[in-house]
Parts: structure tokens; sequence; C-alpha cells
């Protein structure tokens, strides 16, 4: 079953990028419902290319969807070191 989206999906995508990666930095583990729930978002919103698909607020660039892709999976990393 789908995540329901914990934000607007095109306007707080890179909002809620920014907040789980500085959870954990400050050591903040997937164990509570909101984290937990933020992951499993961008877990659920993967396409099958392997990358995402950020709607409307896609950054410009050659290789944006790379750079995406490169800080969702670093995020993701950092929460489940």
């Amino acid at each position: 079953m789908p995540v329901k989206a914990p934000c607007n999906e095109d306007a707080n995508w890179t909002d809620l990028l920014l907040a789980l990666d500085s959870l954990a930095q400050i050591g903040l583990r997937p164990d509570g419902p909101d984290i937990a729930r933020g992951v499993a978002w961008f877990l659920d919103s993967q396409e099958p290319n392997g990358l995402w698909n950020t709607g409307r607020n896609r950054p410009k660039g050659p290789h944006s969807d790379l750079w995406v892709g490169l800080a969702i999976c670093r995020m993701l990393n950092a929460v489940s070191a």
C-alpha cells in the first residue's frame, strides 16, 4: 500500500529531504513514526529506473535527476547508518 505523502509532493520534497538528512546527521533514526513515514515516502516514490520524479519543483540541468538521486541516496544511507 502506498504511503501517504507527508507533504505537498511538488513543493516540499526538498524540505523533507533536508529535514531527514539533518535529523540523521544528529543521530536520529527512523524508529519514530514521522521519520519513518518520510523515509517511506522517498522509498515508495522511487521510479523503476532508480531515480525520483521530483515534479514541477525539479532542478534544471543536464544531470539534475542524477544529482537529486545522489542526494536522496545519501540521506537514506545516513538515516539507516
